[in-house]
């Protein structure tokens, strides 16, 4: 169920990808064409530079958003802790399984928040 799951995760990657490249200043691409910036230079040395703090918080969302996606999946049969929780907790009727894999989960999403807040910050830094 994963290789869907990424399939199906690129087009949101992608629009938040855009909305924050659309987030750099003009003002920063317009002085970069007027010192006769190459498009390449342009993409790299503009929009990806200014916008890589931007890029890691976006980058965290859809990760996060993977993770639910995979414990749904497993809900429905596709493995993992989604399968643990219904499989063995619920089905069971072994409550304690169901809240360590739910609070597994949780816990994965709070390492992945705190971990891509820590990038965010720590890219913005070295860009000023």
């Amino acid at each position: 169920a994963l290789v869907p799951l990424s399939l199906g995760v690129f087009p949101f990657y992608a629009r938040q990808v855009q909305v924050a490249l659309e987030s750099v200043s003009e003002g920063k691409v317009e002085a970069a064409e007027a010192l006769g910036a190459t498009n390449t230079d342009i993409i790299f040395n503009v929009y990806l530079r200014e916008a890589r703090s931007e890029l890691v918080r976006v980058s965290t969302v859809t990760l996060i958003s993977l993770v639910g996606l995979t414990a749904m999946a497993g809900a429905i049969g596709a493995g993992g802790l989604g399968n643990t929780a219904i499989s063995y907790g619920y089905n069971r009727f072994n409550n304690d399984v169901t809240v360590v894999a739910t609070i597994l989960v949780l816990l994965l999403v709070v390492i992945i928040q705190l971990v891509g807040d820590w990038l965010a910050k720590r890219v913005n830094h070295q860009s000023r």
